[in-house]
């Protein structure tokens, strides 16, 4: 994973959008750069923005939500955070950002956004606050944790891990690597033991629990159960019998209540019967009158139309007199109007020719006006054009002779360039020399793997003297309790010795330390020739462009004389035209008042035209009143006319229609119109009469049926009922149905009774059983479980002696000695590069030396510079402590982002603790790490710092808290 640009916005001090390119040569040219900038600049809010796009979340502020939000410039409404970075062979973008209400600055926060892309293609990956880290952390093999270790690593924790404490160290072995994994598996691993003991217990309680019936005890309860159920089906057949007799009876006793029933509904009838006597000599005058209906309603309609066309004749009658007059105003309206429309065309045609005549004047004297003004405007702009190009051969005067002066300085600067490159190749070619003739034709990394190897040596002999009471216990042909050898060559004190190896040791440390010298002597001064090199590439490129922006300012100038000139000219000539437009547009102006006046021969034109089209507007309502009146009264004649006759034939018609009705009402029963009138029903009181006398006689016809159906039945059932009860009954007493009914209920409860109490006997003898077998078979399931779970018991209670704790330590430690181990060889390699006098050691290597075990997790250093003697950790100072804490940091993020390659690695930590040896180490360190590929970012105020590393981002602080970035590729976008 490589960080290729950073863009931030409106963050802390940082406030606007700013870009930062990490693509840029300075960068990808020296692989080292530091951030510098005052405390409280800003400098770690650029390694914030890295996070917050990656993670939404910073190492200082955690995760940023929509309740809060501390990271926002203040007074601002928006803030924005954007990474890219390659990794997996492609480019990704990743964005996170907040904004406030309606971009206002008081705003309510809202819900921040996150986004990752795919830059080479556009494709969205992720776009949401959940998803995207952990989208990123696919991508990159990376969460929160591992990157802030692996590639960033912030402000106070590169000592965070050398000073921990016991639990703290392991908290954060956890954190680095992942181990935590481990402590879960501990815990769950005890969690599954109980959970499984207490299985087992349960089975067993329950396996106690069931207790099934003996084989005597059931075989007594199946017998029982068949003498019950022998005696069930007798008493179920003796009870069908007697259900049967029941039934008939109830039966008998139904047919003559319904019987009954149907006497006293014919009493009924016969009463309703006579009710509706005279309603039914009603219905039968009504039934005549209506046969005659059909010859009646023609008569009544000729009539009521008769009356209607009369009433409509005088009426109409009555209205011709006044549409007539109306007709007559209407006529003498429309004539006034024709004469109107006359006089305004008469007055239209009189004005036109003057109308005409007097705009032609108008256009020419608004032509000649416009003219003018435009040529005036023109004049002044050649005025103010000629004024601005004198002041600007001026300008250009100046600055010819301002190229001259810059293109003498250039070539002169250039020579004193040259001069110093010469310089500067010598001096680097002679430092060169001096390194080669000291290291007499070796690597200086030899040098120091021949130190180490004689360190080593050096504290194993130690190891050796320091185990001379154990050699003493020594016997001649006695195996040895550690090797199991019978020879003791050292055993009785003549240990070999050590001869030159701390002299050797001294003779390589100060070569080492003069070659490192010269090879820094060596590195500043090539640095200073590539810094003259670049320089004078910079100066040739400087008096080229100083030559010519000096021709260029000649041609200028030239060009801006020669334009000057045509521009007097063209003034000359403008002035003469413009005399001449001004004086015809005088004479015109005249000649129009003495036609017209100040009248407008548009607004004149118009008021005629309107009092024309007002004159034909009334022509055409008088024309349209008058055709419609006169309509009226030829359609008002017309009507009057046509009732006239109409009324004339509907009265002989209505003379022969009477007569002939009248007949027909004699020959139908009624004396005259009158009592037909009297005799008729409107149609719903015709059919309500109608349908009660049907429904009356169609009762009458069902009673007389259902009573002789019933009769029948009742007599066919009495006859089965008396053979039925025959065994209910008493010798020589007469049948009577409701005594023997009474008899028969009687006993049908007793016999019903007793079924009941042996069916339950059955069902209670079935359950018995049925539960017995259920019981034994739960019993075998049980004792299968039983020993299965034993089983299974047994073998999470072997695991969990092995790895299993209540707080998951047991296994935790295990893999954390393991993860610590792997951190101290990576450690001890970044170490060996800064200093050869320490080399970090675990708690296994520590006791393996002879001292008493303590923390497994605890760490220590073996000083070369005093015999190899073992130190705690917590005995170094401030700049030892620092030098190992740093070699601990970058293990730690090799470690960390073991799973892919991490080539931005950020440092945010002071420096300040560090002689210049020191920090000569540091550096030392860090340009091994740079040179193995990756880019290496420091945030750092200390001075010395800055004087080596050349490139350099500055944040500068402005007023009122804000501060600006500054150098290669920052930018700030608009």
């Amino acid at each position: 994973m490589k960080i290729l640009e950073i863009r931030l916005k409106n963050l802390n001090s940082l406030k606007g959008e700013w870009k930062v390119d990490l693509t840029h040569p300075a960068f990808t040219g020296d692989g080292l750069f530091a951030v510098t900038g005052p405390t409280g600049a800003g400098k770690t809010t650029l390694f914030d923005a890295v996070c917050l796009a990656l993670y939404g979340r910073t190492p200082r502020l955690g995760k940023i939500t929509k309740t809060t939000n501390e990271i926002m410039s203040r007074r601002t409404g928006e803030c924005l955070a954007q990474v890219m970075f390659s990794a997996r062979g492609k480019t990704w973008l990743c964005s996170w950002g907040q904004r406030r209400a309606r971009g206002k600055d008081r705003g309510n926060l809202q819900m921040p956004f996150h986004e990752l892309s795919c830059a080479d293609t556009g494709e969205i990956l992720a776009s949401s606050v959940g998803e995207t880290p952990h989208k990123v952390e696919e991508i990159t093999g990376m969460d929160f944790e591992r990157f802030t270790r692996a590639a960033l690593l912030a402000q106070g924790r590169f000592d965070a891990f050398l000073k921990a404490g016991k639990d703290q160290r392991a908290k954060t072995l956890e954190m680095i690597t992942g181990t935590e994994l481990y402590s879960q598996i501990s815990q769950r691993v005890f969690e599954r033991c109980r959970e499984e003991r207490g299985k087992l217990e349960a089975l067993e309680a329950r396996r106690g629990a069931l207790n099934p019936p003996s084989p005597e005890e059931e075989e007594a309860a199946r017998q029982e159960l068949e003498r019950a159920q022998e005696k069930s089906e007798t008493l179920s057949r003796g009870h069908e019998r007697t259900r049967g007799t029941l039934t008939c009876l109830e039966a008998l006793e139904d047919l003559q209540k319904e019987l009954s029933a149907l006497e006293a509904d014919e009493v009924r009838l016969g009463e309703a019967l006579e009710a509706f006597a005279p309603e039914r000599v009603r219905l039968e005058e009504a039934q005549r009158a209506a046969a005659l209906e059909a010859e009646y309603a023609p008569l009544v309609l000729l009539r009521q139309r008769q009356r209607r066309d009369t009433g409509e004749l005088a009426a109409r009658e009555k209205m011709l007199p006044q549409l007539q007059a109306a007709l007559a105003e209407g006529t003498a309206r429309l004539a006034a109007a024709e004469r109107a429309v006359g006089q305004a065309k008469e007055a239209i045609d009189r004005e036109a020719p003057l109308l005409q005549k007097v705009r032609a004047l108008d256009l020419k004297r608004d032509a000649s006006e416009k003219a003018a003004a435009a040529a005036e405007k023109l004049h002044g702009q050649e005025e103010k054009n000629l004024a601005g190009r004198q002041k600007e051969r001026a300008q250009l005067e100046k600055a010819q002779i301002q190229a001259g002066k810059d293109l003498e300085r250039a070539r002169l600067e250039q020579g004193d360039l040259e001069l110093q490159l010469q310089a500067a190749g010598e001096a680097t070619r002679r430092a060169d020399e001096e390194l080669l003739q000291l290291l007499g034709g070796k690597l200086l990394r030899e040098y120091r793997n021949e130190r180490e190897a004689l360190q080593r040596e050096q504290v194993l002999h130690m190891k050796i003297l320091s185990l001379e009471e154990e050699r003493r216990q020594l016997r001649a042909g006695e195996p040895c309790p550690l090797c199991g050898a019978v020879q003791h060559p050292w055993a009785e004190g003549d240990a070999p010795e050590l001869k030159g190896t701390e002299e050797a040791i001294q003779r390589l440390d100060t070569l080492i330390k003069q070659a490192e010298r010269l090879e820094t002597n060596a590195g500043k001064l090539r640095e200073k020739e590539g810094e003259v090199r670049t320089s004078l590439a910079r100066g040739e490129g400087e008096v080229k462009t100083a030559a010519a922006r000096e021709e260029a300012a000649r041609a200028a100038l030239a060009s801006c004389e020669k334009e000057l000139q045509d521009r007097k000219q063209a003034l000359d000539a403008g002035t003469e035209q413009l005399e001449k437009l001004r004086e015809e547009a005088g004479r015109l102006n005249c000649e129009r008042l003495e036609l017209y006046g100040q009248r407008v021969p548009d607004e004149e034109e118009t008021r005629l035209k309107r009092g024309l089209a007002a004159a034909e507007q009334e022509e055409l309502r008088a024309r349209k009143e008058a055709a419609a009146r006169k309509q009226a009264a030829d359609q008002a004649e017309s009507a009057a006319r046509a009732l006239r006759e109409r009324v004339e034939q509907q009265g002989e018609e209505l003379k022969t229609r009477e007569s002939g009705f009248l007949a027909s009402l004699i020959q139908g029963g009624f004396e005259d119109e009158a009592s037909f009138a009297a005799s008729r029903l409107e149609a719903e009181a015709l059919k309500a009469l109608s349908g009660r006398a049907s429904e009356l006689e169609a009762r009458r016809v069902e009673l007389r049926s259902r009573r002789q159906e019933r009769q029948e039945a009742l007599e066919r059932r009495r006859a089965q009922a008396k053979t039925e009860a025959a065994p209910f009954m008493t010798e020589g007493v007469p049948f009577s149905p409701g005594e023997v009914l009474k008899a028969v209920k009687a006993c049908f409860a007793g016999e019903e009774e007793r079924l009941r109490e042996v069916q339950e006997r059955v069902f209670h003898l079935k359950e018995t059983l049925h539960r017995g077998e259920e019981l034994r078979e739960a019993l075998g399931e049980l004792v299968g479980q039983c020993e299965a779970q034993a089983r299974e018991t047994a073998r999470w209670m072997n695991l969990n002696t092995l790895i299993g704790s209540a707080d998951g330590q047991k296994y935790s430690v295990f893999a954390q000695r393991l993860t610590l181990d792997l951190v101290v060889r990576h450690a001890n390699r970044q170490l060996r590069k800064m200093s050869s006098r320490y080399l970090l050691i675990t708690q296994d290597e520590f006791d393996k030396a002879g001292a008493p075990s303590g923390d497994p997790l605890s760490l220590s250093v073996i000083d070369g510079e005093q015999a190899g003697e073992i130190r705690p950790t917590a005995n170094l100072s401030g700049g030892e402590s620092f030098i190992v804490s740093l070699a601990l940091a970058l293990g730690l993020s090799q470690l960390s982002g073991r799973r892919m390659r991490v080539d931005s690695l950020f440092l945010d930590e002071g420096f300040g603790a560090l002689d210049s040896e020191a920090l000569e180490m540091a550096l030392e360190a860090l340009g091994e790490v740079r040179r193995e590929g990756r880019m290496i970012g420091i945030i750092s105020h200390v001075q010395a710092l800055k004087e080596r590393i050349p490139t350099q981002i500055q944040v500068i602080p402005r007023l009122n808290g804000v501060s600006v970035l500054s150098g290669p590729g920052c930018s700030k976008e608009e």
